[in-house]
């Protein structure tokens, strides 16, 4: 044994050891940037998979999941909670008039004029179309009457320049209040009909459902 020992070349065996433990090492590295990259893809896709891909806002999928969230939620409790349905006048009278191109503008020009209008945090959807919901909460009825008008009459008050053309932009909105019993396509039901009746009011205005 002593002579099997002795023909042993130390040295060449701690080079062979060091060689695979920096092999070892760097393909844990690659493996751990590979995972990262993973990571922030799924991230990427997850994020995309959420947003309206025209005009940025939450898509109508989110949309469901958190309507159907806050409402349990709040099910047992004496809450304030207000769905406002938002829809652009007279949308097709754009696209007809300057193009679909201008209409995807005037949609995108519409989200962020909502956005700016709302406190931070409050999450702007795009319901389907022209249409877009908020759901506002630790608020008041008249609270969300002044925000909801305040919103109408900045979109009257905008000037959107598309090639030369200014056009006229102005909404209509449905309020809804929420009340225990609601759920969430009842609560939604109750915002389209005051949309509905704000449509027939004249639009460029709003109507509350009680």
């Amino acid at each position: 044994i002593k002579n099997e020992y002795e023909r042993i070349h130390t040295q060449d065996v701690i080079k062979t050891f060091d060689l695979f433990q920096g092999q070892i090492l760097n393909e844990l590295k690659n493996a751990d940037e590979t995972i990262t990259r993973l990571k922030l893809e799924i991230e990427r896709l997850e994020r995309e998979s959420h947003i309206d891909p025209l005009t940025k806002a939450y898509n109508r999928r989110v949309f469901t999941k958190d309507i159907n969230e806050i409402i349990e939620a709040i099910e047992d409790k004496d809450v304030n909670i207000f769905l406002v349905m938002i829809d652009a006048d007279d949308f097709k009278s754009i696209n007809d008039s300057y193009g679909h191109i201008a209409g995807d503008k005037t949609l995108i020009f519409l989200t962020k004029l909502i956005q700016n209008s709302l406190r931070k945090g409050v999450k702007v959807y795009r319901y389907g179309g022209e249409e877009f919901v908020i759901v506002l909460n630790r608020t008041t009825l008249e609270e969300t009457k002044k925000s909801t008008d305040r919103i109408i009459n900045e979109t009257a008050q905008s000037k959107l320049l598309y090639k030369g053309h200014n056009i006229h932009l102005t909404i209509s909105a449905g309020i809804a209040c929420y009340q225990k019993g609601d759920t969430p396509e009842s609560f939604v039901e109750k915002a389209d009909k005051a949309l509905y009746e704000a449509k027939q009011a004249g639009k460029n205005c709003f109507r509350v459902s009680v």
